[in-house]
């Protein structure tokens, strides 16, 4: 007699070869309909394919294969999303350790806003100075012109160190202008900061007191 645990045995094997048989295979052809049979053929292998039990329902999907382009696509989407995901890791640390020194350097509004000023106060100071010296530049180069003018008004030769002196002030004037105005630039940005400043400081100090 047999034992009644490998009749059991027995009958699931028996089962799972049947139910193993019975899957079909489905797949689209190239003109688009649907094809099923028990092997896919080969010019359908990187298609999806879908596998039906006995009973026509289906039990797995093998989705289809990547092309070379769409691998292509999804390494950049990847590799974008990488590169935000690091940027935003970035902006979090710089902003972390910016709230550290403005709590660490100062303890009260005023102190923060006195810092800018006096930063602010540099800035102007330099661009006076500039200003200033490029005044002293464009009298000087007025009377060289004025005595270029005055040569050859008289039908004299212009001397060539004469010339090259007013281009030489031009030259200086363009880039003492040049100065100023980068530091118009940096003015701007540093009361820009000096606000955003002062509005993190005050959201850190409230959030500390509650």
């Amino acid at each position: 007699m047999i034992p009644k645990n490998l009749t059991l045995l027995a009958a699931g094997l028996l089962l799972t070869a049947v139910q193993t048989a019975a899957a079909i295979e489905c797949w689209t052809n190239s003109d688009g309909f649907r094809e099923c049979g028990n092997v896919v053929p080969p010019e359908y292998a990187q298609d999806q394919v879908n596998t039906l039990n006995n009973r026509g329902l289906t039990v797995e999907v093998k989705e289809r294969a990547k092309s070379r382009e769409e691998l292509a696509e999804e390494r950049r989407r990847n590799a974008e999303a990488e590169h935000r995901r690091a940027s935003e890791e970035a902006r979090r640390a710089r902003q972390e350790n910016h709230d550290r020194v403005l709590l660490s350097t100062f303890t009260t509004e005023e102190e923060l806003i006195a810092s800018g000023n006096r930063k602010t106060a540099a800035i102007e100071a330099t661009i006076d100075v500039t200003r200033r010296s490029m005044d002293n530049t464009r009298k000087s180069l007025q009377k060289h012109e004025e005595r270029a003018t005055r040569l050859d008004q008289a039908n004299r030769p212009i001397p060539e160190s004469l010339q090259q002196d007013i281009i030489s002030l031009k030259r200086q004037i363009a880039d003492k202008q040049a100065h100023i105005d980068s530091k118009e630039a940096e003015k701007a940005a540093l009361q820009r900061q000096n606000q955003e400043d002062l509005e993190r400081f005050r959201y850190l100090k409230s959030r500390r007191r509650r």
